[in-house]
């Protein structure tokens, strides 16, 4: 995606756009299997502490004037998976449900699901990294892991294992962003 259209994402949809930007970057260290994927990882969260300094006690919206005022909220210390270094959550559902990922030691990413006060570590496809980015009502989990192979594949996370969904035919690699409560999986697809 070009700088240009980046910048018109942000100015067409402010905050929100900032945080498509977000998004769109680390997908794309991701994608790119490069170590910018702690930065971009790290500037998500960032912004996500903005947008929670900006609106402390709102929820926005389409527009400013689609603004929900909490009456309460609580901030709740995530922690980390065993042997990882920080995580960044990326998703929550209803429920409460947190799904993201986590650094460890040896600088690899580990997909994890936090619920009920509980870390739990997603693992991988058999490679080094994965990256949970989405998950439902019903707690299916969805992402982005590497295989053995060093293949980039989406995954989707049901009934405690790691299933990969593959690539569409003609392309190489595939990353989930989202899951429906019927299952069904939004991502991108691509040549790695």
């Amino acid at each position: 995606m070009k700088t240009a259209r980046l910048r018109s994402l942000i100015r067409k949809y402010g905050d929100v756009g900032v945080v498509l930007v977000a998004c769109y970057l680390l997908l794309y260290a991701l994608w790119q299997r490069r170590r910018a994927l702690l930065a971009a990882g790290a500037a998500l969260g960032t912004l996500a502490l903005m947008l929670i300094a900006r609106y402390p006690r709102s929820v926005p919206f389409s527009s400013p004037e689609h603004l929900v005022t909490a009456t309460e909220y609580t901030v709740i210390d995530l922690g980390t998976p065993p042997n990882c270094v920080y995580s960044v959550p990326l998703h929550i559902n209803a429920a409460g449900q947190v799904v993201g990922f986590a650094p460890t030691r040896k600088d690899d990413r580990r997909a994890f699901l936090w619920q009920e006060g509980k870390m739990r570590d997603l693992g991988t496809l058999g490679g080094s990294h994965s990256l949970g980015t989405g998950i439902n009502s019903r707690g299916e989990v969805v992402g982005t892991a590497l295989t053995r192979n060093d293949d980039l594949y989406a995954f989707a996370f049901q009934d405690g294992k790691m299933k990969p969904l593959g690539a569409p035919p003609g392309t190489d690699d595939s990353a989930a962003t989202s899951v429906n409560d019927n299952g069904q999986v939004a991502g991108v697809a691509g040549h790695g």
